[in-house]
């Protein structure tokens, strides 16, 4: 039996400095640390331009989340 998986889903993610993205972050990267497969779908930062951050890539990219 491998480790446990979890999925996250939340709006906002690092690199977003404000809100919910950092303690989302958090969690997910001590989930990673105490063995966890963790798997995360958020949106796209936009703080505090008020829109998508044309640097992030598209929602067709997938990122492991390491610790």
């Amino acid at each position: 039996m491998g480790p446990p998986s979890l999925l996250v889903i939340g709006l906002n993610y690092a690199p977003e400095p404000v809100g919910i993205g950092p303690y989302t972050a958090g969690l997910c990267e001590t989930l990673v640390r105490s063995g966890h497969k963790v798997t995360a779908i958020v949106g796209k930062p936009y703080y505090p331009q008020w829109q998508a951050d044309p640097a992030c890539p598209s929602s067709e990219h997938l990122a492991q989340i390491a610790a």
